[in-house]
């Protein structure tokens, strides 16, 4: 008994020293163009999902957003030129959202980044700061929960950003699931006593 004792004690220690992995994902990265356009973008084993609720996803070397279904718009940008475009994204792990970097930001233009998807929550307000702005979110998320950032108003010909990176901190789950696990087995071992 006092064995497993001491592997929850040194186990728990272990994790504990673990610190959670902050990941950049750099969206105007062309190493990754084909996996970002096509939805699914992965660092340091931590995947990124993105979808456009209309139109496609579109990166080029000096920008990345959505070329929207309607036509006639900047391709490679959130705007509103065809409609109101909004991009969905979600990670397979649990974390924190820090920070989104847009750049290009059209005069006047404001972006509303939601948790929960396109009726979420809105947890941030984003307006035109200048030409390159990095917001900070500091949101926890759970394993696939959605995050919307949608063009809500601004220039519509000309308008628009580009989202360049996002920025997260993952929670190590390995840790967090062993933990639970050990916990388990002392209950087991103290119950046959």
């Amino acid at each position: 008994m006092k064995t497993i004792y001491c592997v929850f004690v040194v186990a728990t220690a272990l994790c504990a020293s673990v610190e959670a992995a902050g990941i950049l994902y750099n969206l105007r990265d062309q190493s990754q163009t084909a996996a970002i356009e096509s939805g699914a973008y992965t660092v340091d084993g931590v995947l990124l999902s993105l979808s456009a609720v209309d139109g496609t996803l579109n990166q080029t070397s000096g920008s990345f957003g959505i070329n929207h279904s309607g036509g006639g718009d900047e391709p490679a940008q959130l705007d509103g030129v065809a409609g109101a475009e909004t991009l969905l994204f979600s990670f397979d792990t649990a974390g924190t959202l820090h920070a989104l970097d847009l750049s290009s930001f059209g005069s006047g233009d404001t972006f509303d980044l939601k948790k929960g998807g396109v009726s979420g929550v809105t947890i941030l307000n984003l307006v035109d700061q200048g030409n390159s702005t990095i917001y900070t979110v500091n949101e926890s998320f759970l394993a696939g929960e959605v995050f919307a950032l949608t063009f809500t108003a601004g220039v519509v010909e000309g308008g628009g950003a580009s989202l360049d990176t996002i920025s997260i901190t993952a929670v190590p789950e390995p840790c967090s699931t062993f933990l639970l696990g050990m916990g388990g087995l002392g209950l087991l071992f103290r119950r046959k006593r």
